[in-house]
């Protein structure tokens, strides 16, 4: 018999837990686990419970097959308690998940990845794609695949998280209040004392580089000392590089328009740079790629602990946040500065990450593997260079020749960015002399 998602687990009883899925044969990490179509889809709206409640209760009561409708009846209610007299959207907030894609701002319910129960550092990454390569993919799909290398009789955990990195008393609030239970998995089970403070602060710290970078906030400290000043800071210190000030001339659609595209319908930029706070890494990209490196080291640690047998049962971070969450920004930076050689390095590295959470064939990895290879071609590329597409003269050193230790700090410590040199806007307009190669 073929080996296929379905047949690599099953949902069964969990004690105290209700139903999960178990692993019932040797799963290796990048494993796809499923890929479902939803159920129904609809709006996300403020309309009063009583509102919400008929309009699934219509939504199922309408389904063609009545195992859909049995099936949808059996899953989990968090919210059958505060609301009686609504259960069909009690279930519905139970289960249901925002399609981060639909421009609509919908949420959709899927009956199978509903058994999948929550772990904060989880063994398994789900995602909605709206813009699925392959053909089951089309018109919108969720998968879910292995992180970590399970055993038969492990339960495959997810996060209900979506990209929310916090530490354990955050967690615990927001599991309570949104989902109305208390997590009992390894990282929450941490006993208060030096192992679970140290695990929390590196956290804090995740979480101040996502809403530095994504969200465009300033809570919380920074992963390194910083200067957004034209002077030397520890971090530039740090890179060997000079830093100024760039005056972001930020992509415009007209700019974007008119640059080639990747082919093969991915004329997108590999990464939206519309989305990230780019203003904030191009005010200072020395500092920012500083911070880039900080987080993913965080990262790379925990899962080194985990592949080591330090982690995993006893609890850490490894799974919380994959390292893409940094190396996603060290790509949108290097691109928008036009420094393809470590942009081509980014995008492999990314696309090696998006093939093991999301899968080869996702429209992620895709981009990401055509970036690697031609960098140039992407719609952001240069564009932070005052608008003019300039690039940087630099290329990626051969791994073999240098040693990984040596080529991670040539990756890391871009001497060669001359900020205010050539093809850089220094902060008056104007752009500098030109530089050699590195």
């Amino acid at each position: 018999m073929a080996t296929t998602p379905e047949t690599l687990w099953e949902v069964r009883r969990i004690p105290n837990k209700g139903y999960g899925v178990v692993a019932t044969a040797p799963i290796d990490p990048g494993t796809r686990l499923l890929m479902e179509k939803p159920l129904y889809t609809r709006p996300m709206t403020d309309d009063p419970i009583k509102q919400q409640n008929s309009i699934v209760e219509s939504l199922i009561q309408n389904l063609p097959d009545p195992a859909q409708r049995d099936a949808f009846h059996a899953l989990a209610s968090s919210f059958s308690v505060l609301y009686p007299d609504y259960p069909y959207y009690s279930i519905a907030t139970t289960n249901e998940v925002a399609l981060s894609g639909e421009q609509d701002g919908s949420s959709g319910l899927f009956l199978r990845w509903s058994r999948f129960n929550h772990a904060c550092a989880p063994s398994a990454y789900w995602a909605w794609h709206d813009d699925h390569t392959s053909a089951e993919g089309k018109g919108g799909v969720l998968t879910v695949h292995a992180i970590r290398h399970l055993n038969p009789g492990d339960e495959i955990h997810i996060s209900y998280f979506e990209n929310r990195v916090m530490p354990h008393d955050d967690r615990e609030r927001y599991l309570a209040e949104v989902y109305c239970f208390a997590c009992d998995c390894a990282l929450c089970s941490l006993a208060p004392g030096p192992w679970r403070d140290d695990v929390d602060e590196r956290l804090r710290q995740l979480e101040a580089f996502w809403r530095k970078y994504h969200l465009g906030e300033s809570d919380g400290p920074p992963l390194s000392p910083s200067s957004s000043s034209s002077t030397s800071s520890p971090a530039t210190a740090a890179t060997g590089a000079t830093t100024t000030t760039i005056a972001a001339s930020l992509p415009s659609d007209e700019t974007a328009e008119g640059r080639e595209d990747n082919g093969d319908g991915a004329d997108a930029a590999v990464v939206d740079v519309k989305s990230l706070n780019q203003r904030r890494f191009l005010h200072d990209p020395i500092v920012c790629f500083v911070e880039c490196r900080e987080a993913a080291e965080l990262i790379v640690e925990a899962e080194e602990d985990v592949g080591d047998g330090a982690g995993g049962e006893d609890g850490d971070i490894a799974g919380c946040i994959d390292v893409t969450f940094a190396y996603e920004i060290a790509l949108a930076l290097t691109l928008l500065l036009g420094d393809a050689a470590r942009a081509s390095v980014f995008a492999a590295r990314n696309r090696d990450r998006y093939t093991v959470t999301l899968g080869a064939d996702s429209a992620s990895a895709v981009r990401a593997g055509l970036c690697a290879r031609n960098p140039c071609a992407d719609r952001s590329f240069g564009l932070g260079l005052g608008g003019g597409g300039g690039r940087i003269p630099s290329k990626v050193p051969d791994v073999g020749e240098v040693g990984e230790e040596a080529f991670e700090e040539w990756l890391w410590s871009p001497k060669d960015w001359q900020l205010g040199g050539a093809g850089f806007a220094a902060p008056g307009g104007g752009r500098g002399q030109g530089h050699g190669d590195m």
